[in-house]
């Protein structure tokens, strides 16, 4: 989850200087995930309650893997100008992070579900540990990606991961 949501901070600097952005259209589209999980949190621990874990944290984690794609596709959608390029990323951005939205939710339920009350420290700790290491491996493997490969192609060798994950998930 943090690995693929956080991916576009490491690019940030690749981004603005194909495009040229200035701090403040930065700020748009890393500000844009902000928004739209705000405001999808709620409906998204609903959306948990109705489809359970199972199928909500599967569908969410694919999503997610195709939105990291969609994220490096989306700019060459609309690179007839920078305007154009940005729009893309802001609504991009806002499909993560209403997607991203019901991950607490979802979790903390499944918890509440699966484990007796007082026992519930460990498995919560255990998610809290596994998005701070996600988040912890994010800088040096999106790094190595963009010097590689480029910051697109970087996104592209992301998004399977989010497929794989929602499919074990699933399957699991």
């Amino acid at each position: 989850n943090y690995l693929l949501r956080n991916a576009l901070s490491v690019a940030v600097p690749s981004i603005r200087s194909e495009f040229g952005f200035t701090s403040a259209e930065i700020g748009w589209i890393i500000g844009a995930f902000n928004i739209s999980y705000t405001l999808m949190m709620i409906p998204g621990g609903v959306f948990g309650e109705r489809f359970g874990p199972r199928l909500a944290l599967g569908g969410v984690a694919v999503t997610w893997g195709g939105l990291t794609w969609f994220t490096g596709f989306a700019p060459g959608l609309m690179a007839a100008s920078a305007t154009g390029a940005m729009t893309s990323l802001i609504v991009v951005r806002l499909f993560v992070g209403a997607t991203n939205a019901p991950i607490f939710p979802i979790t903390t339920g499944l918890i509440a579900s699966w484990f007796p009350p007082g026992r519930w420290a460990l498995p919560n700790s255990l998610t809290s540990s596994g998005l701070a290491l996600g988040q912890a491996a994010l800088g040096p493997i999106v790094t190595a990606l963009i010097i590689r490969y480029g910051w697109r192609e970087a996104f592209y060798i992301l998004a399977p991961t989010g497929v794989i994950a929602g499919i074990w998930w699933y399957w699991y």
